[in-house]
């Protein structure tokens, strides 16, 4: 099984290739983080009941009202602390040129054959030391992502199995300038 996604494994192979240019101080947070953080007790009764409960996937209304549980179930749950403190340090360790990093998501469900899960996902920013836009929230925010509508329903559309799913995270710096998300 792969450790990060698509969009990681791209960022990282176009990084090496002769005039590609990357920004700095990115680094990716591994599939491993995300699993973690969704096998608390709350988070995977959440999960398990929605798909194993066919009234509540073919409810359109019950649907959105789960997907919404789980990911204020994923909000609620504290990132790990280690985690925590080694993404700080890396952010830290560009001597603190740059401290608000984007949180881009990149699952194993984009870009695969037959489906291309590009726009699904979400991306949040968070700044060391910014009570308001917190690293801890934008990666949350961005885990809690796989469980937006658009993006379940696009899955299983493609028949890709929902338990299959994870969410890595490449982080570098934020361009605040950005149009697109």
């Amino acid at each position: 099984m792969k450790t990060i996604g698509d969009k990681i494994t791209s960022f990282a192979v176009t990084g090496v290739k002769p005039g590609a240019l990357t920004p700095e101080g990115a680094f990716a947070i591994p599939f491993s983080f995300y699993n973690e953080h969704i096998q608390h007790p709350k988070i995977k009764m959440l999960i398990d009941k929605l798909l194993d409960d066919t009234l509540i996937r073919y409810n359109t209304d019950s649907l959105k009202l789960y997907l919404k549980k789980i990911r204020e179930a994923i909000k609620e749950e504290p990132v790990d602390v280690e985690l925590l403190s080694a993404i700080t340090e890396k952010i830290k360790s560009n001597g603190n040129v740059f401290t608000a990093y984007r949180f881009r998501s990149s699952t194993n469900a984009e870009d695969v054959p037959g489906f291309n899960g590009a726009g699904l996902y979400e991306s949040h920013t968070g700044t060391i030391d910014d009570s308001t836009k917190t690293i801890a929230d934008a990666i949350r925010n961005t885990w809690a992502s796989v469980w937006v509508y658009r993006a379940f329903q696009e899955r299983e559309l493609f028949g890709i199995n929902q338990r299959t799913v994870y969410m890595g995270v490449l982080c570098h710096r934020s361009f605040p300038d950005e149009s697109a998300n």
